[in-house]
């Protein structure tokens, strides 16, 4: 009866089905911590002098089923499916391997720190803000294409050191230069012949 926290256990020296008894629990009013123990497996019990009353205390190793290859100082829980939560105390490395979904969630600040580098490897990785999504950093550098869907707004200098091709309609409010040449305000000398006019004149 996992639902309540309770077992059935089967006494093998004696062949007698206990009743149904409690499991023992980190806690169980306002911090519950909540597990199930599988069928068949082994586990100790605390019973009174006749057996009818007791506790499961918790399961055991045997020899078919054998610990999850733990070291001294090695904090480790290794799931059926295959996912890992690990933290080696001699390392100070802390081990989350989980085979599907992870859901982190927060009614507060999450903060996430690191004295050395961070690295986020995903086939896509995807950040949704209701109000603003902000990057801080000396410099910052973006390796491939970039598509911009809504407007950009720069407060620095633009640098395109192999040139900057643009594709379509390039269009401005306030003037265009090219060294000190002035699209909206330079002037050309013409020829008196009716011919070509000369460059522009800042």
């Amino acid at each position: 009866d996992p639902a309540n926290g309770y077992a059935r256990v089967t006494f093998t020296d004696d062949g007698i089905v206990s009743a149904f008894l409690q499991f023992l629990t980190l806690g169980a009013i306002k911090d519950k911590f909540s597990f199930t123990f599988n069928v068949n497996e082994q586990v100790a019990c605390l019973m009174d002098e006749n057996s009818e009353e007791g506790v499961i205390l918790g399961a055991v190793f045997n020899d078919e089923s054998k610990p999850s290859g733990t070291a001294e100082g090695v904090f480790k829980t290794l799931f059926d499916d295959g996912s890992v939560i690990e933290y080696n105390r001699n390392t100070s490395e802390y081990k989350l391997d989980i085979k599907g979904k992870i859901n982190i969630v927060a009614e507060g600040e999450v903060i996430i720190s690191s004295n050395t580098n961070v690295k986020i490897n995903a086939v896509n990785a995807e950040i949704t803000a209701t109000t603003i999504a902000k990057i801080t950093a000396p410099a910052i550098e973006l390796n491939g294409a970039v598509a911009v869907g809504g407007a950009i707004t720069i407060s620095g200098a633009i640098s395109a050191p192999g040139g900057a091709p643009i594709n379509g309609d390039f269009k401005v409010t306030g003037d265009v230069k090219a060294g000190i040449i002035s699209l909206l305000t330079h002037k050309h000398t013409s020829s008196p012949s009716g011919g070509p006019t000369t460059t522009p004149i800042p």
